[in-house]
């Protein structure tokens, strides 16, 4: 929890996109069609409501109770609208709620 929270404002998640590879992986992963990023999108969202639900049912005592997404990876692929985008993050969440 960050220091001085209060309320619901408890914590952070931040997704970026994975710089830890080569020069050379980075510009084949930019080659990507549009499915590929959707899954991507889907799986994030999906991760992030999984490890809220492990967090909660490890941290009893003051859970997370409200959880703000915004959408991710909104220019990823010129193929894409923003809401194609948001909505493979709602499937994602969607998925993830059906599981904790």
């Amino acid at each position: 929890r960050p220091f001085g929270a209060t309320g619901n404002n408890v914590a952070l998640v931040y997704v970026v996109a994975d710089y830890s590879r080569t020069s050379v992986e980075r510009e084949e992963s930019t080659k990507m069609g549009a499915e590929d990023i959707v899954e991507r999108v889907f799986k994030s969202g999906e991760n992030v409501v999984l490890a809220v639900g492990a967090y909660n049912r490890i941290q009893t005592s003051v859970p997370i109770q409200v959880l703000r997404v915004p959408t991710i990876s909104t220019a990823s692929h010129p193929g894409m609208t923003p809401m194609e985008v948001a909505l493979a993050l709602l499937w994602g969440i969607q998925r993830a709620l059906q599981q904790i």
